[in-house]
C-alpha cells in the first residue's frame, strides 16, 4: 500500500469530519441568510403555483415572513406567511411556515450525506439516489397525481387503452376484445 493512500476506515472518517464540519458551517446563524431564503423558496413556490386554483375555487400564495407579523416566532427571518384566499368569497387565512425546519436543515443535510459520499470512493452516486433522486421523483409524482390523476379509470383498465382512449383497436389484427366494447 502506497503512503498516500488513506486507509478504509481513515477515509470514512474523513467523509463523517467533512459532512459533520460542512453541516455546522452551514447551520451556523449567518444574517442576513433566513430573509435570502425565504424570498428564494416563496418565488419558485409563486411561479410554480401561478395560475392553479384549487378546490372551491382557492388560490394559494407565499411571502416572506415580516418581523411585525411573526413577532411571537423565533427566528422570524426564516418564516414565510401562506395565504388561502378564496375568490368566491373574498376570505382569506394566513399561516407561518418555518422553513428553516422544513426546508433549509433537511437540504442542508442532505448535501453533507452527498459530500460524505463522494470522499468515500465514489458513494456521491449511492447517496444521491438514494436522498435525492427517489426522493423527489415519488414527490413530484405524487404532487402530478393530485392535479392530474395518473391512473385510469376502471372502464378504461377494462376496455384496454386503445379503445378507451382512441376509440379503435391498436392491433386489429389480434381480436382481443369483444364487441359490447366498441358500441
Amino acid at each position: 500500500m502506497s503512503p498516500n493512500v488513506l486507509s478504509f476506515e481513515r477515509r470514512h472518517a474523513v467523509a463523517a469530519a467533512a459532512a459533520v464540519l460542512f453541516l455546522l458551517i452551514c447551520l451556523l446563524p449567518w444574517p442576513g441568510l433566513g430573509k435570502a431564503y425565504a424570498t428564494v423558496v416563496c418565488a419558485v413556490a409563486n411561479l410554480i403555483l401561478r395560475g392553479v386554483r384549487f378546490a372551491a375555487d382557492r388560490s394559494l400564495h407565499f411571502a416572506p415572513g415580516s418581523p411585525e407579523l411573526l413577532a411571537a416566532k423565533a427566528n422570524p427571518s426564516w418564516h414565510a406567511i401562506a395565504t388561502v384566499s378564496s375568490e368566491a368569497t373574498g376570505a382569506a387565512t394566513r399561516f407561518a411556515l418555518n422553513l428553516r425546519a422544513i426546508g433549509y436543515v433537511p437540504t442542508v443535510a442532505f448535501f453533507s450525506l452527498v459530500l460524505a459520499g463522494a470522499l468515500v470512493n465514489g458513494g456521491a452516486l449511492r447517496s444521491t439516489l438514494l436522498g435525492f433522486v427517489l426522493p423527489l421523483t415519488y414527490g413530484l409524482n405524487w404532487l402530478l397525481n393530485r392535479f392530474y390523476p395518473q391512473r385510469v379509470t376502471a372502464d378504461g383498465e377494462r376496455q384496454g387503452m386503445d379503445l378507451y382512449e382512441l376509440g379503435a383497436g391498436a392491433y386489429p389484427e389480434f381480436i382481443t376484445h369483444n364487441e359490447e366494447f366498441t358500441r
